[in-house]
This record gives C-alpha cells, structure tokens and sequence, in this order.
C-alpha cells in the first residue's frame, strides 16, 4: 500500500508473526478497532476513502483468525468486523478479506459505501490455501 498508492506515513500495519512482536503492533480485535480509531482521528471521515486488508485463515462458519505463535486471540466475525467499522465513523471503505470462506464477510458489510473484495466465496476455500503457502 504505502508503495503503490504513495500511502507512506498514512499506513498501519497490525502483524502477527514472532519476528515482528517487537517492532509492529500485533493483530487482534481490539487492536483493530484501536487503529481504525486512530485512523479515523487523522482522516476526513466523509471524503477519504479506508481500504482495509486483511489476510490470514477464514473457517467455514466466516471466522477470520487472529493468532501468534499458540495464543488464540478472539476470532473476528463479520458482524463484529462491520460493527468496528461502523463505531469507527469512516464513511468510504473498500475492505479486502484474504482468507478462505470470506466471502461470507460481503453480506454484513454491504453498504452504498462499501467495496467488499473476497478471495474466496462464503462456501469456498481460496485457491492455493495450504499451511505451506505464504499468501492464498
């Protein structure tokens, strides 16, 4: 993002990965709705656009994980994702979900200012989704 879009200084990023725990926020559901928070504070909430990434695992039931290294943090579901958003006061969104099964994030999401980009179908997995792969 900060590359292609020229977003440097306008960027979070919230990573789950033992070799970043010192240097970058991690990623849970509160950590979340915090940035989004903060975001909010430095954007103009009715003109600017949010674009939301997300990638990691996605079960069948629309759950997208949240975990470091054995520590399950609460799973974030499409409800509390659009909750979040909403609580959060930013207007324009264009959220992108990489897991499997996330397309069942599109239905609580949808909205007149809301691009929802899946990579899967609600009842699909995403293609090249294994533990060796590094992106799906």
């Amino acid at each position: 993002m900060q590359e292609r879009f020229d977003a440097a200084g306008h960027t979070i990023m919230l990573i789950n990965n033992t070799d970043t725990v010192g240097d970058k926020p991690i990623a849970s559901l509160t950590s979340l709705q915090l940035a989004l928070k903060k975001v909010a504070a430095t954007m103009d909430i009715e003109d600017d656009v949010l674009v939301l990434f997300l990638t990691s695992h996605g079960s069948e039931d629309h759950q997208f994980a949240l975990s470091l290294s054995g520590i399950q943090f609460k799973t974030l579901d499409p409800a509390t994702l659009r909750q979040s958003l909403d609580a959060s006061g930013i207007r324009n969104r264009v959220v992108i979900i990489s897991a499997c099964y996330s397309g069942g994030f599109a239905e609580a999401l949808r909205n007149e200012n809301t691009l929802i980009i899946a990579a899967a179908a609600p009842d699909r997995k995403s293609f090249g989704c294994s533990n060796a792969s590094e992106w799906t």
